[in-house]
């Protein structure tokens, strides 16, 4: 290289060259990939949607265990669910794990069930499903056994 930093030799123009081609690319491979995980990601919450509805959630589940008889009956719908107070609450996925979805009712609308609710955790079991409502999302990464959630068991009506 010449004192100015302009390649002296054809040797190191090409070099240059291959530099910036290999800077481009990567630049492009990049983007690429940045680009394939944004679009998997949103085909997984489309996909996480579906698969509350599709796995017989919707309808309607009524409590079977007694500390929540005063509820009434949980109305789960395409993107809404009834329950006690709840009338109409938009919920979504926060995360699907083998046997449990974790729920996030809408902030702006209120909802008490057992207290303040803001999420709920779905394990279903055969006909029935246990049901723990939460007001803080610490609570979600906990064990059940540890958490500072209400729970209960509803079957389908």
């Amino acid at each position: 290289m010449t004192r100015n930093n302009q390649p002296n030799t054809n040797e190191e123009r090409i070099s240059l060259r291959t530099l910036r081609y290999c800077s481009v690319a990567n630049t492009l491979v990049l983007f690429l990939m940045h680009f394939l995980f944004a679009l998997s990601l949103s085909a997984c919450a489309s996909e996480i949607s579906k698969d509350i509805s599709s796995n017989s959630f919707e309808g309607t589940w009524e409590p079977e265990s007694e500390n929540y008889w005063g509820l009434g009956d949980l109305v789960i719908e395409n993107d809404t669910l009834t329950w006690g107070n709840c009338l109409n609450v938009s919920y979504s996925v926060l995360k699907v794990e083998p046997g449990t979805y974790y729920l996030e009712l809408a902030r702006n609308q209120v909802c008490r069930l057992r207290g303040d609710a803001s999420f709920l955790i779905l394990e279903p079991k055969p006909s029935k499903v246990e049901v723990s409502i939460c007001k803080d999302k610490s609570e979600l990464g906990k064990e059940r056994k540890d958490r500072l959630c209400s729970l209960g068991v509803l079957r389908r009506k």
